[in-house]
C-alpha cells in the first residue's frame, strides 16, 4: 500500500527567491592616486650628406623646403678664398711632382729625389687638410640654409642676416648678429620676465586664495539642510573655485560630493585631475583608491582593478616602515579590493583581503574605538555579505550582528553620520533573516532600514534614494514570500520608479539595480497570472543582463544565468518550450561552468537550474532526461543541508515533490524500475536528513514504505521486505506498511509469513472490514499489473473465514 506523503515544510519559497541578493556596499571612501603624463618625442636634426662637388643646385630639406646653394657658394668670399687655395696647391703638387719626375729621369743623388718627394707629401698633406676644411665649410652652409628655411623671422636682424646668407655674405651676416647688441636686448628682456613672472606668481596666489574660498564656500553650502538646493549650489560654487584655480583638495572634494549625488561617471574626471597633482606617494595611493572605487561603480573592472593594486603596492610599502600612520588606509583599500574580487569571482583573494582589514580595524579599534570602530562596523558588515554570498550563514550572522552594534552605539551619539549605515546593516540582516526563515526578525529589520532611508531621501533624494529602492526591492521580496502581495507590489514599483529615473542619467552605476528589479517584478506578476505584464518584466530584465555579462562576464554571468532560468521557468508555464527550452539550456551551461571553478558559492543555483530545467523536461515528456536532472539537484540540496545550510529545506522540499510528480508519470506507464530508483533517492535523501531535523522520521517511514510497495511491482520481494522493515523502524506505528510487509511474503511462497503480517495489520486498525478491502484491494492491484501467486487465492479464502 502507499500513502500520500506530505511536504517538508508548509511555506515553500518560489524558484529563485533567494537568488535576489541586493545589497549595497556601505562605507567605502572616496579616497585618491597620480597618473603619468606621456612625454613627447623630440624630433632629432636630419643627417646632411655633401657631394663632392660644390656647385650643388638644389637641395631638399626634411620639412620639403627647396634652398638653391649655388649663388650661396658661388658669392661666398669664404669659399672663393678656400677654393683659390685648393687650386694653388693642386697647381703646386702638380709641379713639384713634375720635378721629383725629372729627378729621377736625370739620375739626381737619392738625397736630392728624396727631399723633392718629402716637399711633395707635405704639398698633398696640406691640400687634404684645406680640402677638409672646405668639405666642412659646405656641410654647415647647407644645415645653415636648412635651418634658415625652417625658422621664424621673426626679427629685422634674421631677416637681413638671411639676406645676407643667401648672398654668400656669411662674414657679414656674422656681423649682423651684435653679440654686443643681442645682449643689452636680451637682459632687458629677462628683467622684463622677471618683473612679469613676479606679478604672475602674485596674480596665481591671489587666485589660488580665491579658490580656496570658493571651494570653503561650496563646503559649507553642503551643510546647510534649510537649502532644499545645497548640493546644486556646491556643485556651482566647486566649478568656480576650478576656474580660478585646480588643486588636489578642490577636486576631490568635488569629487566626493558628484559621487555622494550619485554622479560616479562625473567624479572620475576631477579624480584623474587630482592624480596629475599629487605630490606625494601618500596623495597617490588615496587618489588611486578612490579613483578604483569610481571605475568599479562604472563598471570599469580592469581600470579598477589597477588603481586598487596600486593603492594597496603604495600603502603596504609606507605601513611597513610607518604602521601607525598608515596602516588605516592600508585596511581601507583591502576592504575595497575585498569588494571588487568578490564583485569578479575571485572568492578566495576577497576573502583574504576582507580579513586583512577586519584584522587590522580590530587592532586599531582596541586602543581607538572612537576613531576606527565606524571602519570596523563597515568591514564586518562587507564580510557578512561576503560569507551570505558564500552561504557561510553562521559566520555572516555573526559579522552582520557585529556591526549592528557597533552602529546602534554609534547612532545614539551622532545618527546624522551613522544612521545611513546602520539601515544598511539592518537591511543586509533582513534579507539574511529571510533566507534562513526568520520571517519575524527579517521584516523588523526591513522596516527599520525603510523607515531611516525614507527619511533621509526626503533631504537629500540624490543620496539615499538609490538606498531606499533596494531597500523596497528586499521588503518586496519579504512580502511576496509571506504571501502579502499587494504590500510587495507596492514595494516593488516604488524600486522601479527610482532605479528606471537613476539608470536612464547613469547606466552603468544603476542598471545592474534596474535589472534585478525587473526580474523580480516578473516573478511577482507571473505568480498572479498577469503574463503580458511578466513576460514585459522579464524580456527588459534579460535585456540588460545579456548586454552586462557580454562586457563584464565575470561579474554579470551570474545574473545572467539567474534571469534565464527564471524565464525559462515562466515560458514554461505558458507553453512556450522553444524559448522556454533555449533559456533553460543556457542558464545550465553558465551554472555548471561557475559552479566548477567555485562549488561552495554556485552549487546551490546550479541545483535551482537543474530543477527547473528538470521540470521543463518532465512537462514535455523527456522523462528521462528529467529524472538525471532531478537526482543531480536533490543531491545538491542534500549535500547543502546535511552540511549544516539548513535553510535549503524548503528548495529541496520542491526538489523532492517535483521527483514524486515524475515518479507518478513512470508508475502510470508501468516502468517500475524508474518508479524504484526516483523513490529510492527520496527515501535515501530524507534518511539521511533524520540527523539535521529528527522530526523526518514519519516522512522518512513513509517514504520507505510507498519504496516497498513499488519493489513489490518490480518483483523485487526481497527489497520490498528490507524496505518495509526499514520504515517500521522509523515509525512502528504506521501500521500500512505491514500490508507491504505481508505481500513481500506471500510472492515468494511463505505463508505462513504473510499470514503474521496480515494479521498484525487487521488488528492494529479500528475499522477490521475496511482493513480486509484494503487487502483485497492490492492484491487486485498486483495482480491487474501481472504480479501474482498461487497462494493470493489461499489468502482470499483466508480473508473471508
Amino acid at each position: 500500500m502507499k500513502k500520500t506523503i506530505f511536504l517538508l515544510h508548509a511555506v515553500a519559497f518560489s524558484l529563485a527567491e533567494v537568488l535576489t541578493q541586493l545589497r549595497a556596499k556601505a562605507g567605502l571612501a572616496l579616497l585618491f592616486f597620480v597618473v603619468p603624463t606621456q612625454e613627447g618625442t623630440a624630433q632629432q636634426p636630419a643627417n646632411v650628406t655633401v657631394q663632392d662637388d660644390a656647385k650643388v643646385g638644389v637641395i631638399v630639406t626634411g620639412t620639403g623646403n627647396t634652398i638653391n646653394t649655388t649663388q650661396i657658394f658661388g658669392k661666398s668670399p669664404e669659399y672663393a678664398e678656400l677654393k683659390k687655395r685648393l687650386d694653388g696647391l693642386a697647381a703646386s703638387i702638380a709641379k713639384k711632382a713634375d720635378a721629383c719626375e725629372q729627378m729621377a729621369k736625370d739620375s739626381l743623388p737619392a738625397k736630392y729625389r728624396d727631399a723633392c718627394r718629402a716637399e711633395l707629401i707635405a704639398l698633398n698633406a696640406e691640400r687634404d687638410s684645406v680640402q677638409k676644411i672646405e668639405t666642412r665649410f659646405r656641410e654647415d652652409v647647407i644645415r645653415l640654409a636648412e635651418t634658415f628655411s625652417t625658422i621664424k623671422l621673426n626679427s629685422e636682424r634674421l631677416r637681413l642676416a638671411k639676406q645676407l646668407f643667401d648672398e654668400g655674405k656669411i662674414h657679414e651676416a656674422d656681423n649682423v648678429l651684435s653679440a654686443k647688441e643681442m645682449q643689452r636686448e636680451g637682459d632687458a628682456l629677462l628683467a622684463r620676465k622677471e618683473r612679469a613672472q613676479q606679478t604672475l606668481q602674485e596674480t596665481d596666489s591671489l587666485l589660488l586664495v580665491k579658490a580656496d574660498e570658493y571651494a570653503m564656500k561650496a563646503r559649507l553650502k553642503v551643510l546647510d539642510y534649510a537649502d532644499p538646493l545645497r548640493y546644486d549650489s556646491a556643485q556651482i560654487y566647486f566649478e568656480q573655485s576650478r576656474r580660478y584655480a585646480e588643486t588636489i583638495e578642490n577636486l576631490k572634494d568635488f569629487a566626493n560630493l558628484l559621487y555622494s549625488q550619485n554622479q560616479s561617471h562625473r567624479s572620475i574626471a576631477y579624480l584623474e585631475k587630482a592624480m596629475q597633482l599629487a605630490h606625494s606617494e601618500n596623495d597617490e595611493a588615496l587618489l588611486a583608491r578612490d579613483l578604483g572605487h569610481c571605475y568599479y561603480t562604472n563598471q570599469k573592472m580592469a581600470e579598477a582593478e589597477k588603481m586598487y593594486l596600486r593603492s594597496l603596492e603604495i600603502r603596504e610599502r609606507l605601513a611597513a616602515s610607518n604602521p601607525a600612520q598608515f596602516e588605516p588606509g592600508l585596511a581601507m583599500t583591502a576592504m575595497n579590493l575585498g569588494i571588487f574580487y568578490e564583485a569578479v569571482q575571485k572568492m578566495v583573494e576577497s576573502e583574504k583581503m576582507y580579513l586583512r582589514s577586519l584584522e587590522i580595524y580590530e587592532r586599531l579599534a582596541k586602543s581607538n574605538p572612537a576613531q576606527f570602530e565606524p571602519d570596523l562596523a563597515n568591514t564586518a558588515m562587507n564580510l557578512g555579505v561576503f560569507y551570505y554570498t558564500n552561504l557561510k550563514m553562521v559566520e555572516s550572522e555573526k559579522m552582520y550582528l557585529r556591526s549592528l552594534e557597533i552602529y546602534e552605539r554609534l547612532v545614539k551619539s551622532n545618527p546624522a553620520q551613522f544612521e545611513p549605515d546602520l539601515a544598511n546593516t539592518a537591511m543586509n540582516l533582513g534579507l539574511y533573516y529571510a533566507t534562513v526563515q526568520k520571517m519575524a526578525e527579517s521584516e523588523k529589520m526591513y522596516l527599520r532600514s525603510l523607515e531611516i532611508y525614507e527619511r533621509l531621501a526626503k533631504s537629500n533624494p540624490a543620496q539615499f534614494e538609490p538606498n531606499l529602492a533596494r531597500t523596497a526591492m528586499n521588503f518586496g521580496n519579504f512580502y511576496k514570500a509571506v504571501q502579502k502581495m499587494a504590500e510587495s507590489e507596492k514595494m516593488y514599483l516604488r524600486s522601479l520608479e527610482i532605479y528606471e529615473r537613476l539608470a536612464a542619467s547613469n547606466p552603468a552605476q544603476f542598471e545592474p539595480d534596474l535589472e534585478k528589479v525587473l526580474e523580480c517584478l516578473g516573478i511577482y506578476f507571473a505568480a498572479i497570472h498577469k503574463n503580458a505584464d511578466a513576460e514585459t518584466m522579464y524580456l527588459r530584465a534579460f535585456e540588460i543582463s545579456e548586454r552586462l555579462a557580454a562586457n563584464n562576464p565575470a561579474q554579470f554571468e551570474p545574473d545572467l544565468a539567474r534571469t534565464a532560468m527564471n524565464l525559462g521557468l515562466y515560458y514554461t508555464t505558458i507553453q512556450k518550450m522553444a524559448e522556454s527550452e533555449k533559456m533553460n539550456l543556457r542558464s545550465l551551461e553558465i551554472y555548471e561552468r561557475l559552479a566548477r571553478s567555485n562549488p561552495a558559492q554556485f552549487e546551490p543555483y546550479l541545483a535551482f537550474a537543474l530543477n527547473s530545467f528538470g521540470h521543463f523536461r518532465q512537462v514535455t515528456g523527456q522523462f528521462d532526461e528529467a529524472k538525471k536532472m532531478y537526482s543531480q539537484a536533490l543531491a545538491l540540496r542534500q549535500k547543502a543541508v546535511t552540511s549544516g545550510q539548513t535553510y535549503f529545506f524548503n528548495e529541496l522540499g520542491l526538489v523532492y515533490e517535483n521527483m514524486a510528480a515524475l515518479r507518478d508519470s513512470f508508475a502510470s506507464r508501468g516502468d517500475w524500475a524508474d518508479v524504484v530508483a526516483i523513490q529510492q533517492e527520496r527515501a535515501a535523501c530524507v534518511d539521511s536528513l533524520i540527523s539535521v531535523e529528527t522530526s523526518l522520521t514519519k516522512i522518512a517511514s513513509q517514504d520507505y514504505g510507498a519504496l516497498s510497495w513499488y519493489r513489490l511491482f518490480a518483483r523485487q520481494y526481497p527489497e520490498a521486505q528490507a524496505a518495509a522493515e526499514r520504515a517500521l523502524s522509523f515509525d512502528p506505528s504506521q501500521n500500512w506498511i505491514r500490508t507491504n510487509l505481508g505481500h513481500s511474503y506471500l510472492l515468494r511462497g511463505d505463508w505462513e509469513k504473510a499470514k503474521q503480517a496480515y494479521e498484525q495489520y487487521i488488528a492494529n486498525e479500528k475499522d477490521q472490514a475496511v482493513a480486509k478491502t484494503t487487502l483485497l484491494q492490492d492484491w487486485n492491484d498486483l495482480e491487474k499489473a501481472g504480479v501474482t501467486h498461487p497462494d493470493m487465492e489461499k489468502a482470499r479464502k483466508w480473508l473471508k473465514e
